[in-house]
């Protein structure tokens, strides 16, 4: 403190101009993540020490906390969502999320514990649009104007379980009525239409059992 009193007077207002503006990038950017942390917790159940990183996201349609659990120590990056008109998401302890990676629900969708979700992972318990065009007209207009409807318009659903210690590799597809078994391999760039027995390793569109995992 010394030495700076001993500068000129330009130069001691210059560096209290310096050290303010380091004070005040500090507190926005604390008070930036306290926000965004509450908004996380605002939307779902969070376990002990469970993260997310600032493109993370957690679209609540319904308002109700209690339809998206999420368990300790989990790293998220992507996103979590449940629909207008329903959706469960419920996510155990030790598991990773990776960017740009959707786990999207208007039903049920199960995860484990120790699970790892790369980048570019899709995880739909649906349909998303209804097969009829009629139908998937009205839908879209809704969508477009007003938000996500508060009806499915018919759109077909199934409940998906991906069990403990899986890992779904980067670009991969887990889709309706979908159950990976525990110990399980999801390959880079694969389509999984139909259950995964426990400690397989699947490829392929659609993905199909290339191997054990034990």
């Amino acid at each position: 403190l010394n030495r700076i009193l001993k500068l000129p007077k330009r130069k001691i207002v210059g560096w209290l101009y310096r050290e303010i503006k380091k004070h005040e990038e500090s507190v926005s950017k604390r008070e930036n993540v306290v926000e965004k942390e509450k908004r996380y917790h605002d939307n779902a159940i969070i376990g002990y020490n469970s993260r997310f990183s600032k493109d993370a996201r957690i679209f609540n349609n319904l308002n109700d906390k209690s339809r998206i659990k999420i368990g300790e120590n989990c790293l998220i990056y992507g996103d979590i969502l449940i629909y207008g008109h329903g959706g469960n998401v419920e996510i155990g302890d030790l598991v990773f999320i990776g960017e740009n990676s959707r786990v999207w629900s208007s039903l049920s969708i199960k995860v484990g514990n120790n699970v790892l979700i790369s980048h570019n992972v899709n995880i739909h318990d649906n349909n998303s649009h209804p097969l009829d065009s009629n139908l998937r007209r009205v839908q879209a207009e809704i969508i477009l104007t007003k938000g996500l409807p508060d009806s499915s318009f018919g759109t077909k659903e199934d409940k998906i379980v991906i069990e403990d210690d899986v890992w779904i590799g980067f670009n991969s597809s887990i889709n309706k009525g979908v159950t990976v078994g525990k110990g399980s391999i999801v390959a880079a760039g694969s389509y999984v239409f139909k259950d995964v027995p426990p400690y397989s390793v699947v490829m392929g569109n659609p993905a199909q059992i290339v191997s054990k995992t034990q």
